[in-house]
């Protein structure tokens, strides 16, 4: 019985890491890809650079990387949050599997995707990366 359970653990704990892997070989194949049209998230936003914050409303780390994501798009218009379960298009054209995730688009172009919750300096540094190129 022991040796079942051990089994199950392991078992179970190689799909984690497999869907890991799959989740992360994913996002690497969508950069450089075309972004899909965003207007209907950041109609507002002329920035040829942005990084779009896909979240959803029931996410533990979602919710605690709320709070630097609102206090750095107040100071960059070009942070764009989308709630998953309010634009599940957008999310699927993206290829969003996995939430928290970070989209950055560079003049339409995806230049770089982050599975899971990112912190201020990561952000602040790709947010002023962009206003660098901006300038």
């Amino acid at each position: 019985m022991e040796l079942l359970f051990f089994g199950l653990i392991v078992t179970v704990t190689g799909l984690l890491l497999w869907w890991q892997w799959a989740m992360r070989r994913r996002a690497r194949r969508l950069v450089g890809r075309a972004a899909p049209d965003t207007r209907a998230v950041d109609r507002h936003c002329t920035a040829r650079h942005r990084i779009y914050f896909f979240h959803a409303p029931r996410c533990g780390p979602c919710r605690a990387a709320a709070p630097v994501v609102d206090k750095l798009s107040r100071q960059y218009s070009n942070l764009i949050s989308v709630d998953v379960t309010a634009h599940p298009r957008l999310a699927y054209e993206f290829g969003i599997a996995v939430t928290p995730s970070f989209v950055v688009v560079t003049n339409d172009r995806i230049s770089e995707l982050r599975l899971g919750a990112a912190g201020e300096s990561w952000l602040r540094a790709r947010l002023e990366r962009g206003a660098e190129s901006m300038a």
